[in-house]
C-alpha cells in the first residue's frame, strides 16, 4: 500500500534539545556544593510567635502571619551567622515556596494531584529589622497571585499543608518530621496543634555553630526540643 513506518527506541522519542532532568532539584543543583552539613530543629511555640508578631507588625504589613515572622527572624539570624563565618557583609536572596492552590481563582481542589508551588524571592540584608523583613516577604509572596497562576495554564513552607490530618489507617501522626538534607535550606512545618512552628535549618557546620548560639533567635525558639512533649 506504499505505507512507510518509522521505528523509535522509545514510545516517546527524546528531543536532545530538552534537559534530561526537569525536576526542581535538577535546576537547583548548580547552587549547592558538598559541605559538612549540620541539621537542627528550632521550635517556636504559640507564645513566642505571638511576641514575634507584635515585633514584626508595621504600617505596610499589619497582622503578620506566623510564617512571615518566623521566616523573617530566621533570615536575619542566618545572615548574621554567614557574616560572622566569612567576614563578608552581603545581601541574601531568599526563595520562599508558595502554595499556589489557594491563589488560583477559582481555587484548585484540595484533592487535585501534583505540586502546585512557585518560588517567591526577596533580597534582604543583615541590617534589615524584623518589620522591614516582614514587609519584603509579604510583598514577595503576594506577587504570586491569580494572575500569575493564570499565566501557567497550558509552603509557604510546609505549614498549613494538613500533614497532621494524614491517616493511612493506623491513626493520625503524633509528629511529622523532615528528612530533606540540602545546604542553606530552611523548612517551616506545623506543630501538632497547628499553633506553633517547627523550623528545620540546614547549614554548613561552621555557620550552624554560630546560629545555634544567637541570643536573638533563642529568645523565641527552643533548639531540638523533645517532639513528643510539644505543648503549644
Amino acid at each position: 500500500m506504499g505505507l512507510k513506518f518509522l521505528t523509535f527506541d522509545t514510545p516517546f522519542p527524546r528531543n536532545n534539545a530538552c534537559p534530561q532532568d526537569t525536576t526542581a532539584a535538577s535546576f537547583m543543583d548548580k547552587f549547592f556544593k558538598e559541605v559538612r552539613l549540620a541539621k537542627r530543629r528550632f521550635l517556636f511555640d504559640a507564645e513566642a510567635i505571638s511576641r514575634l508578631k507584635a515585633q514584626g507588625s508595621n504600617l505596610t504589613a499589619k497582622n503578620p502571619t506566623r510564617v512571615e515572622v518566623v521566616t523573617s527572624l530566621l533570615c536575619k539570624c542566618v545572615a548574621k551567622a554567614c557574616k560572622a563565618n566569612t567576614g563578608l557583609e552581603r545581601p541574601t536572596l531568599v526563595s520562599h515556596a508558595v502554595n499556589m492552590r489557594r491563589r488560583a481563582s477559582p481555587n484548585f481542589s484540595n484533592s487535585c494531584m501534583g505540586n502546585f508551588s512557585w518560588m517567591a524571592t526577596a533580597l534582604v540584608s543583615e541590617n534589615d529589622e524584623l518589620p522591614e523583613l516582614v514587609s519584603k516577604f509579604r510583598e514577595a509572596v503576594n506577587s504570586v497571585n491569580s494572575n500569575l497562576v493564570k499565566s501557567f495554564r497550558g509552603k509557604e513552607g510546609w505549614c498549613n499543608f494538613g500533614l497532621y490530618d494524614v491517616d493511612f489507617g493506623w491513626g493520625k501522626p503524633m509528629w511529622v518530621s523532615c528528612m530533606a538534607e540540602c545546604q542553606d535550606l530552611v523548612i517551616l512545618m506545623d506543630t501538632p496543634s497547628g499553633k506553633g512552628t517547627e523550623v528545620w535549618v540546614h547549614l554548613n557546620e561552621d555557620k550552624m555553630d554560630i546560629l545555634q548560639q544567637d541570643n536573638e533567635l533563642l529568645m523565641f525558639a527552643t533548639l531540638d526540643s523533645n517532639p513528643l512533649q510539644l505543648k503549644d
